[in-house]
């Protein structure tokens, strides 16, 4: 729903009620004008009343938007940096691999040298 539609069904509900109120039943009929001005009074009491809930009700419902809309800002950002976080570990991995990979050249070039002054070719497998 959007505000209007919301306010529009409140009052549509306040309305009713009041119009409910209204309309006492046949046990219950006021007998004096005293009696008409109390039920006029309570009828305004309950619509004043359902109205301040509906105002508190729709303050409620503007803060749990606004918080709605904080969260997914922060999704947003929590999620651009997942994917910063994700691309760095790749470069990491990609420079550990090749510091790795330059590692064992750099021993077996060294092992094979060692080996090449203590043993002639014929005898290193």
């Amino acid at each position: 729903f959007n505000l209007t539609k919301r306010k529009k069904l409140m009052n549509s509900v306040l309305i009713e009620n009041n119009n409910t109120h209204l309309k006492p039943s046949d046990e219950s009929k006021p007998t004096s004008s005293d009696d008409c001005l109390a039920t006029v009074v309570t009828n305004q009491e309950v619509h004043l009343g359902l109205s301040h809930k509906c105002v508190e009700i729709e303050n409620k419902l503007k803060l749990l938007e606004e918080e709605n809309a904080r969260l997914k800002g922060e999704i947003i950002n929590l999620t651009s940096q997942t994917e910063q976080l994700e691309a760095e570990k790749s470069s990491i991995y990609c420079q550990l691999k090749n510091v790795k990979e330059s590692a064992d050249a750099e021993i077996n070039s060294r092992v094979q040298n060692i080996l090449a002054t203590v043993f002639t070719p014929g005898q290193i497998k």
